[in-house]
This record gives structure tokens, sequence and C-alpha cells, in this order.
């Protein structure tokens, strides 16, 4: 697929803004951790927010190394995204409140002090590598890096 067609295919079924909900793996000293989570997709660009204090926060400073799938149903199946790469922190006010406009986030709602918390935390995934299964095919493959740059 090309890189517009794989943008077409995200906007149906991945929608930029809020909606985006994924499942996140992380690593628990040798064990793996899956957990589903809300995410803010910026064209090839995926964030989303925690509290430093949650398993998850404790996951990625130990080890930053993730990875997230995303299902993508159309009417002919259900195909997938799987992201691998480091969650990297996204540090600053204004960028936090980007990311809490974008993905129609109530942060109060899950942190005491809102963006102001010292416990809250925003990520990017830098990524490393990512497979699209098309829906309706059985077929992955792997999308060039330099889309995600």
């Amino acid at each position: 697929m090309t890189k517009e067609e794989v943008l077409v295919l995200l906007d149906k079924t991945l929608p930029k803004g809020p909606g985006g909900a994924v499942v996140l793996a992380t690593c628990d000293g040798h064990r793996p951790r899956a957990r589903a989570m809300g995410l803010v997709r910026d064209g090839f660009h995926f964030y989303f927010g925690t509290a430093r204090c949650t398993g998850k926060g404790r996951d990625i400073a130990a080890c930053p190394e993730v990875e997230i799938v995303a299902l993508l149903p159309l009417d002919k199946g259900i195909g997938q995204l799987r992201v691998a790469g480091r969650a990297v922190e996204v540090k600053g006010k204004p960028l936090h409140e980007a990311w809490a406009r974008a993905g129609g986030y109530d942060v109060t709602f899950y942190m005491k002090g809102g963006l102001d918390d010292p416990e809250f935390a925003v990520f990017r995934i830098d990524v490393e590598k990512a497979l699209l299964m098309p829906p309706g095919t059985m077929n992955e493959e792997e999308l060039p890096p330099a889309w995600f740059k």
C-alpha cells in the first residue's frame, strides 16, 4: 500500500484525536504486560498519556521499549497495525494541552492536579518497526521507517 492509502485506512479505522483505542505492551521485568488505552494519532505519529505512578508508567521508566496493536475494522474484515518503538516523554505544558485537546481528554478526571500534576506524563512512540495487515487479508507488510520520522 502507498503512504497515502495507509493514511486513508488509518483515518477510517484509527481516528485522529479521540476514539483511538489500542493495546499497549510494556515489559515488567521479564514479563510482558498488555493493557487497553487511549491513543492520539497525528498522521504517522502516536501519543499517549499516563501517570508515572501507574504500572504502565513504572514499566516505561524501567524499559521504554513498547509496542501497540490497533485493530482496524472495516466491512471486509479486521486488520491490524503493530507499532514497536521507544516511548519518549514529551515535556511542556503547551504540548500536554495540545495532546489533551486533540484526544478530548479531561485530565482532571484521571489526575487530581490535571495537566499540572507532577505524576502526569505524555509519551510519543519513536517508531522502530511498523507492521500492517490490511482488513480482509492475512498478509502483514512492514511499513517504511521513513514514514514515521
